[in-house]
């Protein structure tokens, strides 16, 4: 079996946590499209979401995800869209998406919710810049972008309520 063969069931799941995700950030997200660009917002955010789920870089990522996917963008467009966006818009989204999310979990109603902080490390592979940070060495990377998320966990949904990137200059006190 391949690295991208899953079993039916994690299918099922992907399939679910894709309906989920489209539901929140349907119309929340602007990748910058144009009347005249080849991918629409919810090409580009299905091909970051395959990327995130497989844990794959975009230049692999795309490639595989365009074995799979009808229509998927290439790494360089990806890289464009991205790079279009700036921090304020991108918080602005966040906390949009995050606002509906709060709202349609207010309207059901949950029993129990664990909340919990995680730690993440994505090992970078270029030159330093001041968003990256030291890190053990792993897969051949000495540099990482880091951050901290506060996570609810309600029924089978993790839902991120906050990330806080860390850079080298960050204190662990924040």
């Amino acid at each position: 079996m391949g690295e991208d063969k899953q079993p039916k069931a994690n299918n099922e799941f992907f399939r679910k946590l894709n309906r989920f995700s489209f539901d929140f950030i349907k119309g929340k997200i602007n990748f910058h499209v144009k009347h005249n660009s080849l991918y629409n917002d919810k090409e580009v955010f299905q091909t970051l979401l395959f990327l995130s789920i497989r844990n794959r870089y975009l230049e692999n990522g795309c490639k595989r995800y365009k074995e799979v996917a009808k229509r998927s963008p290439d790494a360089d467009t990806l890289y464009r869209r991205i790079n279009m966006k700036d921090k304020e818009e991108i918080l602005r989204e966040f906390l949009s998406i995050q606002k509906e999310i709060i709202a349609k979990l207010r309207k059901r109603e949950i029993k129990r919710i664990i909340v919990f902080i995680d730690e993440h490390e994505i090992p970078w592979y270029g030159e330093p810049n001041p968003y990256v940070a030291g890190t053990n060495n792993f897969n051949g990377a000495k540099l990482c972008f880091k951050d901290i998320t506060i996570n609810a966990l309600i029924e089978d949904c993790k839902i991120c309520l906050f990330a806080l990137p860390v850079t080298p200059f960050s204190k662990n006190t924040n």
